[in-house]
Parts: structure tokens; sequence; C-alpha cells
């Protein structure tokens, strides 16, 4: 039991991971698209901000 949980506990944070990079393709996508390195940074902000949730 204690085995299941914590393959479920390591599954979820995979499932949190993917999504982050997920996120980060689609902000560089749109860095790349837009060239505005202000947005850049304050979308990273963001980013590790929510990251940060995460953990």
């Amino acid at each position: 039991m204690t085995s299941q949980s914590h393959f479920l506990t390591i599954s979820v944070r995979f499932v949190e991971s993917f999504h982050f990079a997920g996120f980060l393709i689609v902000f560089l996508y749109q860095a790349a698209t837009e060239r505005n390195e202000v947005a850049v940074h304050q979308q990273f902000f963001n980013l590790f901000l929510v990251f940060a949730g995460f953990v």
C-alpha cells in the first residue's frame, strides 16, 4: 500500500513536470514570435511562481 501511494506521488510529480515543460515551450514560442524581452522575463517570472507553487 505504501509503495503504491509512493508511486502515485511520483506519477503526480511527473505529470506536473510535463505540464510545466508544455507551458515553457508555449511561452518560449510566444516570446520568439513577439521578440519582446521584457515580456519574456515577465513570463519566466510568472512561470517560476506557478512552478514553485507545485513543489
